[in-house]
């Protein structure tokens, strides 16, 4: 069935050449045939006497010209569609007959039953492999590329046999594009589900791509103005917020996804000027040791510094900034600037602490995030030991093996780990039981009912004698009061951090901080944890 399938795709270029050669053989045959009749007018006058002869002269001349133009014409058409095939099948590692996206159109057209371009039935959907344009061509390749393609291939051209029900198509942005003239739905997302499934499982068979991610977006015929809105509906839709999305997810298209406030459109290229121009501050949040009752370390935070919006909170541009892929570059900007920032004090002699570093979700996958980590710290000069790296509790829960190994290395370079938000939407107390977090964080909303909620407390203690149990330390964030603090220092908790101290300081006033402030002695400088 796969060979049929493939003759059935290839039957097409050679009705285009077969057509080509034929309206070439007539003009060939008109041409000989007047040249024939002209060389006897010629070498016999008196033949041209007879008007017939003349008459067939000019109509074969005429039909030679309209041959000639034809056989162009489906010659220059021939050429134009091999060479997009040809530009398809490139992006393959071995060579294919899959359609292109304008013959992929034109028969979802004859399938759909469409009425010139309105109308029709059936589904399109979008098939993209996250990360192949960018991270995957980056760090494996263009080769890998064109073998993840070929594996896309192969899996949809073996399931998707029914050349009556389904047609598919390939894009020069390596999108794969599937035509269902079923209308149903949930069947049609069933076996783009197992499709994906099965794309997964092969790559990762071949070794060097453990995971992929597959991205669907789709849209009904009947939802179009025509199938090639259909089609562009259906690509917009598989890439619609892709940062936070995971394998197998389907969007269908809606019009709500277009409507991007006028300020949404300008930020991305705002972000990127602003951190070019480095216009994110980063501020300082003191970390209070309740076993010392010293400031050994600091989180992280980053501001907007607007040049005429003022300053600006992370709720303004994360999230965006997440949506759009745009937070690796803004993690980036902010473990720079905060190795930069450690290495000044050390210079000038400033007390040292260990600043701990928010990693987005998306940061994380990124393929060489141990090699920047890694290549900053040498190229400020600093010490990993004043390095940690908070990760969020959500992906602890949904990729324990990938965080594992990712968690592992970071303290194989002597840098710290801490779990972020803990007990917040994905608790899982067996995910920190596998996973070799140093410290965890227990997240704020478990702390603003401690002093008037007892089960608020006997959670929080829990936590606390879990976390100490496997060998973790712990501190709780957003503490803004004193009886807060008496009550965990009661539970034995570790460390401290909130308002209660400090509010999040800039560089310089974190400095002036540490050096006067209510909460600790004067003391010897730069304790650790």
């Amino acid at each position: 069935m796969k060979k049929d399938n493939q003759k059935s795709a290839a039957h097409l270029f050679r009705v285009y050449l077969t057509c080509a050669i034929v309206f070439l053989s007539l003009a060939v045959f008109c041409f000989i045939f007047v040249l024939l009749l002209g060389t006897l007018i010629f070498i016999h006058p008196s033949f041209a006497s007879y008007p017939v002869h003349w008459v067939s002269f000019y109509v074969s001349l005429v039909l030679l010209i309209v041959f000639l133009l034809l056989a162009f014409l489906f010659y220059w058409l021939l050429g134009k569609m091999r060479a997009e095939q040809a530009s398809s099948s490139s992006n393959f590692a071995k060579p294919t007959f899959i359609y292109s996206t304008s013959l992929f159109l034109k028969t979802v057209k004859r399938l759909s039953g469409a009425k010139g371009k309105r109308g029709g039935e059936g589904i399109i959907a979008c098939l993209n492999v996250k990360g192949l344009n960018g991270d995957i061509l980056n760090f494996y390749g263009a080769e890998e590329v064109k073998a993840i393609n070929s594996v896309v291939y192969d899996c949809i051209n073996a399931r998707f046999t029914d050349y009556s029900r389904y047609r598919f198509g390939f894009s020069l942005l390596n999108s794969f594009f599937i035509y269902s003239k079923s209308v149903d739905g949930e069947g049609f997302e069933s076996q783009l589900r197992e499709l994906s499934e099965d794309i997964v499982r092969r790559v990762a068979a071949r070794g060097k791509i453990p995971s992929l991610t597959i991205l669907y977006g789709a849209c009904a015929l009947k939802d179009a103005a025509s199938p090639e809105e259909a089609l562009n509906h259906a690509a917009f839709a598989s890439k619609y917020n892709s940062m936070n999305r995971f394998s197998s997810a389907i969007v269908n298209f809606s019009r709500d996804q277009m409507s991007v406030s006028s300020d949404e459109r300008e930020l991305p290229a705002d972000i990127l000027l602003a951190i070019k121009e480095e216009q994110f501050q980063i501020f300082y949040q003191p970390k209070f040791s309740l076993h010392t009752n010293r400031f050994y370390g600091a989180e992280a935070l980053v501001r907007w510094n607007h040049p005429t919006r003022g300053l600006l909170p992370p709720s303004f541009f994360i999230p965006f900034s997440e949506r759009t892929g745009l937070i690796v570059d803004l993690d980036h900007y902010i473990y720079e600037h905060s190795l930069r920032d450690l290495s000044k004090w050390e210079s000038e002699g400033e007390r040292m602490v260990k600043l701990s570093i928010n990693l987005s979700r998306r940061t994380v996958y990124d393929e060489g995030l141990l090699e920047f980590l890694s290549s900053q710290a040498e190229r400020y000069g600093v010490e990993h030991k004043y390095i940690e790296i908070e990760l969020t509790e959500s992906l602890a829960a949904r990729d324990t093996a990938f965080l594992f190994q990712l968690v592992s290395k970071i303290k194989e370079m002597r840098m710290q780990t801490s779990i972020d938000d803990f007990g917040v939407g994905y608790s899982s107390f067996n995910s920190l039981k596998k996973l070799p977090f140093d410290t965890l964080k227990i997240d704020k909303s478990f702390i603003d009912d401690i002093e008037v909620d007892k089960k608020s407390r006997d959670i929080v203690r829990a936590i606390i004698s879990l976390a100490h149990s496997l060998g973790i330390w712990t501190i709780a964030e957003g503490v803004e009061t004193e009886r807060q603090v008496s009550l965990l220092r009661s539970m034995e908790l570790d460390a401290v951090q909130g308002y209660y101290y400090s509010r999040p300081l800039n560089a310089f006033e974190f400095q002036r901080f540490l050096k006067n402030n209510p909460f600790e002695a004067p003391k010897e400088k730069g304790e650790q944890k």
